[in-house]
């Protein structure tokens, strides 16, 4: 990954983005400390990169540790960027306490996903684990009444949805704008297409544990849920993952809390073994982490079916784009459902198109038959 590449710095990085990592260090200590006091061009490229991955946190404790070494104008700077984020994310907290209880009183039901439940429930400081918004999780049949009643709260959708059937039956879910300026994300399911039609929503929303916040007792995912969401968000996320999403899979991987062999069972029932071989290859490339605890054994030569490679490659290969996560996703889902879906592809809401920019019917449907066809060859 090109971007931990920095000026040879690939061994410092590592070790940075892997500082307190539970069990063995996979990466030598730096004695006495990673010094910059002399040395401020570096500081500048490495704080740039340690912003970008969002690895403030464990830099600022690596600092408090004696770990790393500052001149005073550095030191400044990462403590106020520091306790920016800290403000920012205890906000966000407040947030998520006024949607749950307003979940409670309508008797809707939620679950707390990502990088607050990640912080509070995986790190031994939550103040460790950087994070810009808030994630939940809804079961499908009440994602229409949970979207109504975040709109009464003053919650926006930016980008409208295909239609309130296709969000109940196939969507990822909705990002919405705060009144404060603030992100939720209302998830039904973990990611649009391929993998995400094979996995078992019902399973996912019972499999929960709860982390304090505020004097309340929230609803996350199992440590083995969490895990798998990780590797979903890392392996298929972005081409070049932020180094703090690979951190939380060595951070679960390395936990002694959870099953490791509930996690393979419920990647192979959800047909996500490819996507967690490909999760912790990359933490062992890139972060350099050979021992994953359990799961060392996992195989990087799993033998991937090609269906399973072609929905990988729409996510992060040179040619991926919607048209290919569409094309991708027909393997996974029942013959029955395929025309569906594709209906509603190509003949979306008249919102969501023209929130996208796009002029709705036959334009719409013509340059989605276009980009389908092209794949296909």
């Amino acid at each position: 990954m090109s971007a931990v590449d920095l000026d040879g710095r690939t061994a410092e990085l590592r070790w940075l983005a892997t500082y307190r990592l539970p069990g063995p260090r996979p990466v030598a200590p730096i004695a006495p400390a990673w010094s910059f006091v002399d040395d401020p061009s570096a500081w500048n490229a490495v704080w740039s990169v340690v912003r970008r991955h969002r690895i403030v946190g464990l830099l600022h404790t690596a600092y408090l540790d004696g770990a790393v070494a500052l001149a005073e104008d550095q030191a400044a700077q990462l403590t106020s960027t520091h306790l920016d984020w800290c403000i920012s994310m205890l906000g966000l907290e407040r947030r998520l306490l006024e949607v749950v209880d307003a979940f409670e009183r309508a008797g809707l039901e939620l679950i707390v996903l990502k990088g607050t439940a990640v912080a509070h429930l995986d790190y031994p400081d939550p103040a460790m684990r950087m994070f810009g918004d808030n994630d939940v999780l809804v079961h499908p049949d009440q994602v229409q009444p949970a979207l109504e009643l975040l709109g009464d709260l003053g919650y926006h959708r930016p980008k409208a949805g295909a239609s309130a059937d296709f969000d109940r039956r196939f969507g990822k879910g909705a990002t919405l704008r705060g009144p404060l300026g603030d992100e939720l994300d209302v998830h039904r399911n973990l990611l649009f297409g391929t993998f995400g039609f094979a996995l078992d929503i019902d399973e996912l929303c019972a499999s929960t544990t709860t982390f304090a916040l505020g004097g309340r007792e929230l609803p996350a995912l199992t440590v083995e849920m969490r895990l798998l969401h990780s590797c979903y968000h890392a392996a298929l996320g972005d081409p070049d993952p932020r180094l703090n999403a690979l951190r939380d899979i060595a951070q679960q991987a390395r936990s002694d809390a959870y099953d490791p062999a509930l996690v393979r069972d419920i990647a192979e029932r959800w047909q996500a073994t490819a996507v967690l071989v490909r999760g912790l290859g990359l933490v062992r490339e890139l972060l350099g982490v050979r021992d994953l605890g359990a799961l060392s054994h996992v195989s990087e030569r799993y033998p991937s079916r090609a269906y399973e490679r072609r929905a990988v490659a729409s996510y992060v290969g040179a040619n991926r784009s919607f048209a290919a996560k569409v094309r991708a996703s027909l393997p996974f889902l029942p013959w029955r459902e395929r025309a569906r879906f594709l209906r509603w592809v190509l003949l979306p809401s008249k919102e969501f198109v023209t929130t996208r920019g796009s002029r709705p019917g036959w334009p719409w449907m013509r340059r989605g038959l276009r980009s389908l066809r092209k794949g296909s060859r």
